[in-house]
């Protein structure tokens, strides 16, 4: 009889002990692998969130005059004490600098475009494309001085021009921005220094200022930029996407938590059940010894049934795994959700194959201690 055919015996008589040795396995691949794939989901979220939102520090002037351009800014053409210029290299020296990755200076200005009313932006492409990953643009991005994006709602109501006029200087349009449903829609979009020198600016409107991640220390941030000018104020946007941080935050240390509890009661009960799998076959193992097995013979019989059970834990583990992330994601409304992770995966293979290699050597371990004919007297 061929070892296999012995395996499948012995796992049809102690079948009950082989399903729950599966379930016990199945259910800590399942269980880790869905929340931990959860937590991840929820921070690639935040991440995405932070991404599309763009600036997460606002910087203005301290005092405001009444008139205003939109969201609290004032207009450069009000004679207000704006922000210094110096101001973004000296952000570039703070002390959690690395965790900043766009400093976008603004500067905003009610002008005649084209003898109409409308709002002129200086920016720098650069970084305001980087900021702005939203922005859908028909054309091709400015590429000189000379060139400038345009909003959809103004770029209609001056007749879609191809070039506009701003303070007696000419300027092309290269592309359109889609609505977004802001200011944006109404505005021109011209280069930075352009602008200041256009209309005789000697400080920003307003700086925008991206952190590099969703995890940097926004509150940290905001502090040290305080005190680097006693003009300014600065404050942090999005708390609603701080709201969700916060929840992604609790339920990763539940999550991690929950990990370490499935791993240790798993692993525990699957062990406990194969010592006394063991236990039940270690009268037959040590008979196999005395009819000539050698000790390979008798880690590939116990082996192989212990393997047959660990890969089939990870098959409906991988399914578990999956209908977990699943429920989880609906329930805590991720529309995006990643539902399977190869990572994930190899860690159990990789897991599973260190405990087969430690249970397997078991039975190994015991019939060498004895002889043939200590075998013979036991048993």
């Amino acid at each position: 009889m061929k070892i296999g055919h012995v395996v499948l015996r012995q796992m049809q008589e102690k079948k009950t002990k082989v399903f729950l040795m599966i379930l016990s396995i199945a259910i800590t691949i399942g269980g880790i692998g869905g929340v931990l794939l959860t937590t991840f989901n929820l921070q690639k979220e935040v991440a995405d969130y932070y991404d599309k939102i763009g600036a997460n520090i606002l910087i203005v002037p301290d005092k405001l005059s009444k008139g205003k351009a939109f969201d609290g800014v004032p207009f450069a053409e009000q004679k207000l004490m704006g922000i210094d210029l110096t101001l973004p290299d000296k952000i570039k020296t703070i002390k959690n600098k690395e965790s900043i990755s766009i400093i976008s200076p603004k500067v905003v200005v009610k002008a005649k475009v084209n003898n109409r009313e409308g709002v002129v932006l200086g920016v720098i492409f650069a970084e305001e494309l980087r900021a702005k990953k939203w922005w859908q643009i028909t054309g091709r991005k400015p590429q000189t001085a000379r060139e400038g994006l345009i909003g959809e709602n103004l770029y209609e109501k001056l007749g879609k021009p191809g070039k506009v006029k701003v303070n007696g200087e000419e300027f092309i349009i290269t592309g359109v921005i889609k609505r977004t449903g802001s200011f944006e829609d109404n505005s021109l979009f011209l280069d930075l220094k352009t602008v200041l020198s256009l209309f005789k600016i000697n400080s920003y409107t307003f700086i925008e200022v991206s952190a590099l991640c969703s995890t940097c220390p926004i509150p940290e941030i905001v502090k040290q930029i305080r005190a680097l000018d006693p003009t300014i104020k600065v404050s942090a946007m999005a708390d609603a996407i701080f709201d969700r941080k916060l929840l992604v935050e609790n339920f990763g240390s539940f999550s991690k938590q929950m990990a370490y509890g499935l791993l240790v009661l798993g692993v525990g009960n699957f062990l406990i059940l194969t010592f006394s799998l063991f236990k039940e076959r270690e009268k037959e193992l040590l008979i196999f010894r005395t009819l000539g097995f050698s000790k390979l013979k008798i880690f590939n019989l116990y082996g192989l049934e212990i393997l047959i059970v660990l890969l089939v834990s990870e098959v409906l583990g991988s399914l578990l795994m999956v209908g977990l992330a699943v429920v989880l994601a609906r329930m805590l409304g991720i529309a995006s959700a990643q539902l399977f992770s190869w990572q994930y995966i190899s860690f159990a293979l990789i897991g599973g194959l260190i405990l087969w290699l430690v249970v397997s050597l078991l039975p190994v371990v015991k019939v060498s201690r004895l002889d043939h004919q200590e075998i013979l007297r036991e048993y």
